[in-house]
């Protein structure tokens, strides 16, 4: 999207599940290299190729399970879909969930940040809405349940992706509609 961000990764690494991703952080560390993931490439500033080169890049669009749950109207989202893909699979169940216009963002960097959407004044930004996550933090211990990290919680909704790990998935609460 923006010609004069140039950055040359070292590596783009393609993980299948929260263990690869463990196993990305974990190479990244002792190889002493930056590492950055990178859920849907949107980012007109180039983060998810890293700030400079020589990062290894966690491409996490392989993450694109997608659970829903009527009875507790939530929905586990991997962080490589796209909003387009949340939409289209909460469309068969006739919810939804407040996010942006784009379907070509990507969920892992969209949600984290915010969320802005034309639903947001009835239920609230895609970040007020994240009940828990799954993440490998940057040590690259993998947390399976962020809600008993109340700390943790609060950080993912709504920082952003500020390098306290990779979000693999997250609980989302949807609406009927």
């Amino acid at each position: 999207f923006n010609k004069r961000v140039i950055h040359f990764p070292v590596a783009f690494i393609h993980p299948l599940d929260e263990i690869d991703v463990q196993s990305a952080v974990k190479c990244a560390i002792k190889l002493n290299f930056p590492i950055t993931a990178r859920s849907g490439g949107h980012s007109g500033e180039g983060y998810g190729l890293g700030d400079k080169d020589c990062y290894l890049v966690v491409d996490l669009r392989s993450l694109n399970k997608i659970t829903v749950n009527i009875t507790s109207q939530t929905a586990v989202v991997g962080t490589g879909n796209t909003l387009g893909s949340l939409y289209k699979e909460l469309q068969q169940y006739t919810f939804a969930f407040p996010a942006g216009i784009d379907v070509k963002v990507g969920v892992g960097g969209h949600m984290p940040g915010g969320g802005i959407g034309f639903l947001n004044r009835k239920f609230g930004t895609s970040s007020d809405n994240i009940l828990d996550a799954q993440i490998v933090l940057a040590n690259g211990t993998v947390v399976y349940n962020v809600k008993k990290y109340p700390e943790l919680l609060w950080a993912i909704r709504g920082a952003g992706n500020a390098g306290y790990g990779i979000i693999t998935s997250l609980t989302l609460r949807i609406y009927p509609i």
